[in-house]
């Protein structure tokens, strides 16, 4: 029985296709700790932010290491990097905060000729993949010669990750969260002007561009303000609305794991928007406060540690 539909747009794609079914989307992806939601984006768009979107996000080497040393190992399974071995064969590297990293060769079978070759991670795999090599041998009225060797197992040796930081899957996850973010305190009717069509592209398009038709990109940075010094509490997640310069423009602050800072500013175009902010990590809920709220927490810790002198 197909759901009944809602009243309002869809904050990621703009129309109206909202269900009552819809389930809630994570502004910060849920594998990251993120537990602020929003019900304004329909579950076509909540699935393709999680496959074209978050995924790549969670690739991200900075990305990678803060998930590995602040999220513990019960929440997810342990992040997985691709690597490979020196003559090129892909492994996957899963990694702990506890115990050994492993590295797994990924399960393979080539046949070249009369010759197969079998890539397993343990014997268990192997016995599987032989089976099924006997199975499809015997479709060909063929079978395996029967002074078949054991397997040889081999080394890995020297395993190499070549990584990169790419502007394209930053500046996407920026448009999402802010997207996301607007959802919650500005006028649905925002998504229809040009600075919401522009997100919207940035979030959706693989080769993303600027209004001038340059590449769009986006690159995590240093604190760029006091508040960024002392507000942040690592392995929290915060986002917060500030002023900015401009009649009717308003800036997000995404700080990821009180660590990485990127910055987002937003032309609203004549409507309101509460300098809001929230603060959320994994197993706790989410915090809501607002602009003026972190200046006054700021002002007490620059006091706290620079006390004035008498």
């Amino acid at each position: 029985m197909k759901s009944a539909g809602r009243p309002g747009l869809c904050w990621y794609c703009g129309h109206a296709v909202l269900l009552v079914s819809d389930p809630p989307e994570h502004v910060i992806p849920d594998s990251m700790g993120g537990r602020l939601k929003t019900l304004r984006v329909c579950e076509s768009c909540n699935h393709d932010a999680g496959r074209l979107i978050d995924a790549p996000f969670m690739k991200d080497m900075l990305i990678f290491w803060d998930r590995l040393l602040h999220l513990p190992a019960s929440a997810k399974l342990p992040p997985q990097f691709e690597a490979t071995l020196e003559d090129g064969t892909p492994v996957d590297l899963r990694m702990t905060g506890k115990g050994p990293w492993t590295a797994n060769v990924r399960s393979s079978i080539k046949r070249d000729g009369d010759q197969i070759r079998i890539r397993a991670r343990d014997q268990a795999e192997y016995e599987r993949l032989l089976e099924r090599v006997r199975k499809d041998l015997a479709k060909e009225g063929r079978e395996l010669p029967a002074d078949l060797g054991a397997p040889q197992p081999q080394e890995l040796g020297e395993v190499r990750i070549a990584t990169q930081l790419d502007g394209v899957v930053w500046l996407r996850m920026a448009a999402k969260i802010t997207l996301g973010v607007l959802s919650l305190v500005v006028d649905e009717q925002w998504i229809r002007t040009p600075e919401a069509a522009k997100l919207r592209g940035w979030l959706w398009d693989e080769n993303p561009q600027n209004p001038e038709g340059s590449p769009a990109l986006a690159f995590p940075h240093q604190p760029t303000a006091k508040l960024d010094t002392y507000v942040p509490r690592p392995p929290e997640h915060l986002l917060y609305l500030h002023p900015a310069p401009g009649e009717s423009t308003v800036g997000l602050r995404i700080v990821f794991f009180g660590t990485l800072f990127v910055s987002v500013e937003i032309e609203l175009g004549g409507y309101d928007c509460p300098l809001k902010a929230w603060r959320t990590t994994y197993g706790q809920p989410v915090t809501e406060t607002d602009f003026q709220a972190l200046v006054m927490e700021a002002t007490l810790a620059v006091h706290e540690l620079d006390p004035p002198s008498n």
